[in-house]
């Protein structure tokens, strides 16, 4: 688990990849705004296509929700690349240093600790690292604005 004081220091490695995730952020808060669209647009189906009869406007719809798709997919798409070229570039750099780290330690590091379990933890704790940065932050960030945007959607048609 990561504590407060290394998650703000793992934080200082997005520093100079702050426009990429600056972008990615933009594009999850577009994804999200898009993504709440659609209680909207089943309210007008509700009371304008079925209750009204008006089959014009369900085609319309049925448009703007293919439209609606190919915008949210895009916004994701781009979004996806733009995270995970700041977590690529942030683990290219932490391997680096750790690499570096590794060979500036003494022989008697390697004998007192199984070659096993320096690469074990050098592999599985920068991919940890890394999934860290390219998913688990973003999805917490689009989750979070989706319900708050959803409570704000229902309480708007309703």
């Amino acid at each position: 688990m990561v504590k407060g004081k290394s998650l703000f220091r793992l934080l200082n490695y997005l520093k100079p990849y702050g426009g990429l995730v600056a972008g990615a952020l933009i594009m999850g808060i577009l994804g999200a705004g898009i993504s709440l669209i659609f209680p909207w647009l089943v309210k007008i189906i509700i009371d304008q296509v079925l209750i009204q009869k008006n089959l014009l406007l369900l085609l319309f719809i049925t448009f703007g929700i293919v439209f609606i798709f190919f915008i949210k997919g895009l916004t994701s798409y781009i979004q996806n690349l733009w995270v995970s070229k700041a977590g690529f570039r942030v683990i290219t750099k932490l391997r680096s240093e750790l690499y570096q780290h590794i060979y500036s330690l003494s022989a008697s590091f390697f004998q007192e600790n199984p070659t096993g379990d320096i690469i074990s933890r050098m592999t599985n704790d920068v991919t940890n690292i890394q999934n860290l940065f390219s998913h688990t932050f973003m999805n917490i960030f689009m989750d979070l604005l989706i319900l708050i945007g959803s409570i704000g959607v229902c309480f708007y048609i309703n």
